[in-house]
């Protein structure tokens, strides 16, 4: 059943994707997707010294909810000097369910992951608009996969070579100012501008605020 299992995200510095997922196999995860990505980052240091942009890897699996927690406590290690982070989402979240909690039971993050598909080149002026609205920062997944042929596919959808997705996770709180403004602005709700989605976050390791 889909509610057995979640969805894990980590993104990670370019070449410790690779020794993240062979720790992960060690648990008992079967496999993972590796993609390039692109983080921009909001701190003020990082800004000013020029370094406020990272090429990086992303890792992403989907795993049995028995493996959540082991799978963020072998993340700690690879996340540290702030830099990259993790987070789970429920598999329900990727098919437009709703979970109903079980008396008691509680989701333990205050942040929901917001993904944006747009064009090739377009993805610099999300982040722009996110950011100013609130969000710390970015990371846009590149749409060509490993082999020069290749597609790289999130949640079944095909991000073709020409197309960039932004992923950025924010405070529930923020979310409706951050996706108003960037449905608004890169006008979305137009045939083939774009696809904006969140997914409710479980749990975030490694992620550090301001």
């Amino acid at each position: 059943m889909l509610n057995n299992y979640v969805f894990y995200t980590a993104i990670i510095k370019n070449g410790d994707a690779s020794k993240l997922l062979q720790e992960a196999k060690n648990i008992g995860i079967t496999g993972g997707t590796i993609m390039l990505t692109t983080t921009y980052s909001q701190n003020k240091i990082l800004t000013t010294l020029g370094f406020n942009e990272e090429r990086n890897e992303a890792l992403l699996i989907i795993l049995n909810k028995g493996l959540e927690k082991p799978i963020h406590e072998i993340s700690k290690k690879f996340f540290e000097k702030h830099k990259g982070y993790c987070y789970t989402s429920d598999i329900e979240m990727l098919k437009g369910t709703h979970i109903e909690l079980k008396e008691g039971e509680v989701m333990n993050s205050n942040y929901k992951a917001l993904f944006v598909i747009v064009e090739r080149g377009n993805g610099e002026d999300v982040i722009d608009i996110a950011t100013k609205n609130g969000a710390n920062g970015a990371t846009i997944f590149h749409g060509r996969g490993s082999g020069v042929h290749e597609k790289s596919s999130l949640f079944n959808l095909i991000i073709e070579p020409e197309k960039e997705m932004v992923m950025s996770l924010v405070l529930e709180s923020q979310v409706e100012p951050i996706t108003k403004a960037i449905v608004e602005e890169m006008e979305i709700e137009k045939p083939g501008a774009g696809i904006l989605f969140t997914l409710d976050v479980n749990k975030v390791t490694g992620l550090f605020e301001g």
